[in-house]
């Protein structure tokens, strides 16, 4: 079974790839794997394949601002900057703006979750949502691999 790493801080790194000026929330999720892919190809497998559709439903319920229509976002969320081992993607809602910064570096590979709360009410609805993505998200990372694995030799 993969192991999953996870943790509330974020490398300098991470922080340097963000859009958000400050950072108020930040958890990341790390696995080892042998699987080998580009990030917008991880990115597709966590989010429009492995998350799917109940995570769409989620997201919206939450009042993330998702755009299906260009081939430049990736479950809704809008690719913002990519990179050789990396990519970040963003949303927003009412309440807070969101980055969803994935890393690939050496058989290991990285989702980290970074929010800027831009509404008071972040402080009262982040903290369930919270609980729901740091239990999932080790998850969506394992069955990334999976699927991501059927497909190499």
């Amino acid at each position: 079974m993969t192991t999953v790493l996870q943790h509330r801080e974020i490398s300098e790194r991470t922080r340097s790839l963000s859009t958000l000026g400050r950072i108020d929330y930040s958890d990341v999720a790390t696995i080892e794997t042998s699987v080998q892919a580009a990030p917008e190809t991880w990115a597709r497998a966590i989010i429009e394949q492995t998350a799917g559709t109940g995570a769409q439903v989620f997201w919206h319920a939450i009042g993330l601002r998702l755009d299906r229509r260009s081939p430049r976002n990736i479950g809704g969320w809008t690719l913002v900057a990519t990179g050789g081992d990396h990519i970040v993607l963003e949303t927003s809602s009412f309440y807070a703006t969101i980055n969803a910064i994935g890393e690939v570096d050496q058989g290991r590979v990285s989702l980290a979750l970074l929010a800027r709360f831009d509404h008071p009410f972040a402080r009262i609805a982040c903290p369930p949502i919270t609980l729901v993505h740091r239990r999932g998200i080790g998850l969506l990372l394992r069955g990334a691999a999976h699927r991501l694995g059927r497909h190499q030799p």
